[in-house]
């Protein structure tokens, strides 16, 4: 993929959706916050990761690689959650 330039398009602001679907009561929340009201679980945040500028380094370091996956892993994991609750707060009213 290197030098191709594609918009990025289709994001989704997570703790909107979280707050439209009744799962927090705020909006601006950030993704450790979202798994903490959300699934009750600690996303460790190191700062010094989050903030570096080893980035775009190929390949990535293990810390850089592991803060990646986790922020992939609760992003998804809040995302069914929030769904799964909404389903099943449906699955009560029809019943």
């Amino acid at each position: 993929m290197k030098g191709i330039n594609l918009p990025f398009s289709g994001a989704l602001e997570l703790g909107q959706l979280a707050k439209k679907k009744n799962a927090i009561s705020w909006a601006n929340v950030g993704l450790a916050d979202l798994v903490s009201f959300v699934l009750w679980k600690y996303l460790p945040k190191n700062l010094f990761v989050c903030v570096s500028e080893n980035w775009d380094m190929h390949p990535l370091s293990d810390a850089h690689a592991s803060y990646a996956a986790l922020d992939v892993f609760a992003t998804w994991g809040v995302f069914y959650q929030v769904f799964r609750t909404v389903r099943l707060k449906l699955d009560k009213i029809s019943k």
